[in-house]
């Protein structure tokens, strides 16, 4: 058997992110690898016959007689699909005084294909140009634009450690580009907040847009802890789910800060804020809460 498999190779495509996200940054653990396409001849059978003449031409006879199949990855499940179902393949080639003769005899096409074929093809596509070009122009170490693959993307908007995973599955990630770990399971979403146990949420609907408040708890914290979920729909291949909590924070000081915040009946939580960066939100209650602060690496007081 011979099997022909095509990567995407994301070592050299662009990592940079544009527009509302352009001072974030993608998640390092990212796998770089990705299987996309695959051509298989099992079983491969090649055979070759030769009959030499007195004249400088020969009769050269070439046979090969397999089973044909594509497959492809769909980057919504991270699902194997069959392109093309194994369709027997017989190719005959003669040659004889600089002629060629072909016989190509093709078994029973049972093809399928749709949206998710068109998607991987269509942004695997354009990864290859960019990687090209920058390949050829030489500007490797140049930022280009980020082309997602996933069709949902997951933004942590707060200063907390945040896993998620589709409901009534085993899944549980640290936040990074998100495909569904099941297409049998309900395309459902849990989230969690850093915590000693991860109290998983209530699952929440990915298809409508909009923003959805959800509920969290967990040990050493409030219960019924308020997240909210941003749902935007960028496209018809392309959902981004971003979380905030409800404590948002702007620093417009020259120094990067730490800062403490302390709810009344919970655990402290800590976080940083850079220095003119986009707003850092964290999952806790408002009232009664307390915030102390502290320029960051120069080793002050906390304030009062």
């Amino acid at each position: 058997s011979l099997k022909i498999v095509f990567h995407n190779h994301l070592h050299h495509a662009g990592k940079k992110l544009t527009n509302e996200f352009e001072d974030l940054a993608l998640d390092s653990h990212f796998p770089l690898d990705q299987i996309v396409f695959k051509v298989c001849f099992s079983p491969l059978s090649l055979g070759a016959s030769i009959w030499p003449e007195e004249k400088p031409s020969q009769l050269m006879q070439c046979s090969m007689k397999t089973k044909l199949s594509l497959e492809f990855v769909d980057y919504a499940f991270l699902a194997v699909h069959k392109l093309l179902k194994p369709t027997d393949v017989d190719v005959w080639v003669q040659r004889y005084q600089e002629q060629y003769d072909t016989t190509v005899k093709v078994g029973y096409l049972d093809v399928s294909f749709g949206p998710f074929f068109l998607h991987s093809m269509r942004q695997s596509s354009k990864i290859w140009k960019q990687v090209l070009h920058r390949l050829q122009s030489g500007n490797i170490s140049e930022p280009d634009t980020f082309i997602p693959l996933c069709q949902t993307l997951v933004v942590n908007e707060t200063g907390q450690m945040i896993r998620f995973g589709q409901a009534n599955t085993d899944e549980n990630i640290l936040l990074q580009p998100k495909n569904w770990r099941s297409n049998k399971a309900s395309q459902k979403m849990n989230v969690s907040i850093e915590s000693k146990d991860w109290v998983w949420s209530k699952p929440l609907a990915l298809n409508q847009e909009g923003v959805q408040m959800v509920q969290m708890g967990s040990e050493g914290l409030d219960k019924n802890l308020p997240l909210a979920v941003h749902i935007e729909k960028k496209s018809s291949t392309l959902c981004i789910v971003k979380f905030c909590g409800m404590l948002n924070i702007l620093n417009l000081l020259r120094e990067h800060i730490e800062l403490r915040i302390l709810p009344k009946s919970s655990k402290e939580i800590r976080c940083l804020i850079g220095s003119y960066c986009r707003p850092t939100s964290v999952v806790t209650k408002c009232d009664e809460t307390v915030v102390k602060i502290r320029f960051f690496g120069l080793g002050t007081p906390w304030s009062g």
